[in-house]
């Protein structure tokens, strides 16, 4: 599996945040964070590199995305892990702030698609 270098972080908020919402006791949150290291030590990570800043901005400009979303979706992009998008489906066009553009799109996956 291959995961942008951030992964973790997001995924530890995320639990964190549903135990202060009172969604995850101490405990579950205690297994799914061992839970997700056990993941972290079989994953590779795509690594914060300048191509993944590149393509995560040009995302920007083009979808509405948060900053976190382009980066995850800029890291899918790299070559490294053997996978990446072969093809984006952009969503519907929406105005935003009196331009027109694509709601965020979802990707197709593949070892070795042509773009």
């Amino acid at each position: 599996m291959c995961v942008w270098w951030a992964t973790e972080v997001e995924c530890v908020s995320a639990l964190c945040r549903l135990e202060r919402d009172g969604a995850l006791t101490d405990m579950a949150t205690t297994v799914a964070i061992e839970r997700l290291d056990a993941l972290a030590d079989s994953w590779n990570e795509v690594q914060p590199v300048v191509a993944v800043r590149v393509a995560a901005r040009r995302l920007l400009r083009v979808h509405t995305l948060c900053a976190a979303d382009a980066l995850q979706l800029a890291a899918g992009g790299e070559r490294r892990c053997g996978y990446r998008p072969c093809r984006l489906a952009p969503g519907p066009r929406q105005r935003v702030n009196g331009k027109s553009r694509s709601k965020p799109y979802t990707l197709a996956w593949g070892p070795k698609c042509s773009t």
